[in-house]
């Protein structure tokens, strides 16, 4: 099937070509700027770390009509120390474990610290339930581990490396009875932690 000839001349058109040497430019442009991105993580950890604190909690006061300081309306602050402690996890390369293991990225450490947050100030908000603060780690997929030891009960919820995923969780307690399943986000319902918290 041959071209049009009007097609023809619009792509010999100087215009074209710079069309297409933009399109080039655009997606040269929008890799260089995600390399960047990375590498400034990667050099300033704890500046990830604050600044999934204030979007969640910028978020969260545009959600209502609290006070200013609006950390300070809730019982979060033993949340955002631990978040705070967790920015060495940003200082792991690639093979921190010796045996291949996948470098965690910011947007995983941002939706773990979102995650935390959020569900801190609804429990507290909505059920008057004082979140404990967890023990994270990094898995050797690239996720991230929150894990909570409340009296007879044990919690663990695993935060993927790709953002459509759903985060897993597996809970139990000393009777043997056992929870486990999937969390999309944002949660619909705080049954779970109300589980772990009671």
């Amino acid at each position: 099937m041959h071209s049009q000839p009007w097609i023809d001349s619009i792509k010999k058109e100087p215009a074209f070509s710079a069309g297409l040497s933009l399109r080039a430019s655009t997606q040269q442009w929008g890799q260089s700027l995600q390399k960047q991105v990375e590498t400034e993580a990667a050099q300033n950890p704890e500046g990830v770390i604050a600044d999934a604190i204030n979007n969640t909690l910028r978020v969260r006061r545009i959600e209502t009509t609290g006070s200013s300081d609006y950390a300070a309306s809730f019982p979060i602050n033993h949340i955002i120390t631990t978040l705070r402690k967790s920015y060495s996890l940003l200082n792991l390369q690639d093979n921190w474990d010796g045996e291949g293991a996948v470098a965690v990225k910011p947007s995983t450490v941002e939706r773990m610290a979102s995650f935390l947050l959020t569900s801190a100030i609804q429990l507290w908000k909505l059920h008057g339930i004082c979140l404990d603060a967890p023990d994270i780690s990094l898995v050797s997929d690239g996720s991230i581990d929150i894990h909570w030891r409340k009296g007879e009960r044990e919690l663990l919820v695993n935060v993927p490396m790709e953002v459509g995923e759903p985060l897993a969780y597996y809970g139990d307690n000393n009777l043997g009875q056992m929870v486990k399943g999937n969390l999309p986000l944002p949660m619909k319902n705080l049954w779970l932690l109300m589980w772990l918290m009671q």
